[in-house]
C-alpha cells in the first residue's frame, strides 16, 4: 500500500509541477499555485492508480483516500509479471476504500 501511494505521490509532484502558466512569482510559488488550481485531480496516464486530488492554501494534503487491495496467486510466479497478470496467475482485487479524517493535528507541511 505505501509503495503505490509513493509511486502516486512522486507522479503527482512530478507532474504538477510542469506545464503550469508561468507567473511572475518565483519559481517555487508557481509549483505552489499550480497545486492550487485544480480540484480532483489526477496525473495523466495515473488513472486508476491515484486517487484524485485537490490542494488548498490551508491543505496541502492531496487525499485522504486509500484503496486497499488483496492479491491472489494462482500457480507459479516465476516469469514476467505483466504475462503473469495477463494469464490472471497474479490478480489484484480492491476490498475497499477507507476514506481518513482531515484531523487538524494530522496536517503537515
Amino acid at each position: 500500500m505505501h509503495y503505490i501511494a509513493g509511486v502516486a505521490a512522486r507522479c503527482i509532484c512530478g507532474r504538477r509541477s510542469t506545464g503550469r502558466p508561468r507567473t511572475a512569482a518565483p519559481p517555487a510559488r508557481n509549483v505552489a499555485k499550480g497545486f492550487y488550481q485544480t480540484k480532483d485531480w489526477v496525473p495523466a496516464g495515473m488513472e486508476g492508480v491515484c486517487n484524485p486530488s485537490t490542494w488548498t492554501e490551508k491543505d496541502h494534503r492531496s487525499t485522504m483516500k486509500v484503496d486497499l487491495y488483496r492479491s491472489k496467486i494462482s500457480g507459479s510466479t516465476d516469469g514476467d509479471l505483466n504475462d503473469l497478470m495477463t494469464k490472471g496467475t497474479i490478480k489484484l482485487g480492491k476490498l475497499k476504500t477507507v476514506e481518513l479524517p482531515r484531523k487538524p493535528e494530522w496536517l503537515g507541511w
